[in-house]
């Protein structure tokens, strides 16, 4: 198979994965013979009804709607994929031929501005089975560009999986160019500050808090205020110079009738990484018959603040930059460690 090519200039950069076969001149002589049997059938037919006129209008038509619906999955095969990266975006187009065309299942327009995290994603994730042991998940590397909130995870997008070289090549291609560092999602048993950064070779860049995020951060002189938003609901982080305080609007939460205790108790910041949990699925098939099937389900990283007496959970369902802007946002004002598990 031809290998990714990496084009780019001073405005540019373009990333060209290749078609998973090859436009052969075999399959080329096929869909010709194919389109001039196809066109001769379909006129001579209208015009031997006496359909004249129509034959001319209408054939030409019909023949572009059979290739649109017949032909797509089979053209899909040999159209080559290209991410092209300029001054203000970055987007995802299909070529064959050098003829771009439209498809619906790659993203809309990505705007380089709102760009905050690259993640190369781990090649094994803990996964916790129905009997609640747990095992390994292996995964494909990938990398996951992160537009605010919004995650674009490359191994959704491309034609085929990338191996741990490739990843790498095109990563460090993407970030050399959009002057942006990249985060690798195995950072278990990491501290932040890094004491040892030099010979770990991780980078976790400092970073603003990242677009579309509602969660609200305000600093009046050594108080501080946290308000993390989930659907209707709201969790709520309070500090002083003495204490700080939890609080929350959803009876279910644990916190929801105030929670508060001394400040200097709290002697670091947890974040867990993503994992996966085991999930029984029922749906009905064809003839309205019953299936049951079991697939990993994606547990999403969550922000603890730890203390002599336990730890507890900063809000729910955040995302990875949100979570690292929070973490370290809330580090820095309270001048303790963020942990990695």
């Amino acid at each position: 198979m031809t290998e990714i090519l990496v084009i780019k200039n001073k405005n540019t950069l373009e990333v060209v994965f290749p078609a998973r076969k090859s436009l052969s001149i075999i399959y080329i002589c096929f869909f010709i013979c194919f389109s001039v049997l196809f066109l001769l059938i379909c006129f001579s037919s209208l015009f031997l009804l006496g359909f004249y006129f129509i034959s001319l209008i209408s054939t030409p038509f019909i023949y572009l709607f059979i290739i649109t619906f017949h032909f797509r999955d089979s053209l899909d095969l040999f159209k080559t994929r290209h991410l092209i990266i300029d001054d203000k975006s970055i987007t995802f187009t299909d070529k064959l031929l050098d003829i771009k065309f439209l498809n619906s299942r790659l993203p809309s327009v990505i705007l380089r501005e709102n760009i905050c995290m690259l993640v190369s994603t781990a090649t094994s994730y803990k996964l916790i089975d129905l009997g609640n042991q747990e095992k390994t998940l292996k995964s494909s590397p990938s990398l996951i560009i992160w537009e605010g909130i919004k995650e674009y995870d490359l191994r959704e997008y491309l034609k085929k999986n990338l191996t741990l070289i490739e990843r790498d090549r095109i990563a460090q291609e993407i970030s050399n160019f959009l002057g942006i560092a990249i985060v690798s999602e195995n950072l278990s048993g990491t501290m932040i500050p890094f004491k040892n950064l030099p010979f770990i070779g991780i980078e976790f860049p400092r970073i603003q808090k990242p677009v579309g995020s509602n969660i609200s951060f305000t600093i009046s002189n050594d108080n501080l205020e946290v308000i993390i938003p989930y659907i209707s609901n709201y969790f709520k982080l309070e500090i002083n110079q003495y204490s700080f305080s939890f609080s929350c609007n959803a009876s279910s939460c644990y916190c929801a009738n105030g929670f508060q205790d001394n400040r200097y108790n709290i002697s670091n910041l947890l974040c867990t990484q993503k994992s996966y949990k085991e999930v029984i699925y029922k749906y009905r098939g064809r003839k309205n018959r019953k299936i049951t099937s079991i697939s990993p389900s994606k547990l999403c990283p969550e922000l603890f603040l730890s203390t002599q007496n336990g730890r507890y959970r900063l809000g729910c369902k955040l995302t990875f930059p949100e979570i690292d802007w929070l973490a370290q946002e809330l580090s820095e004002f309270l001048n303790i460690p963020v942990i990695w598990e």
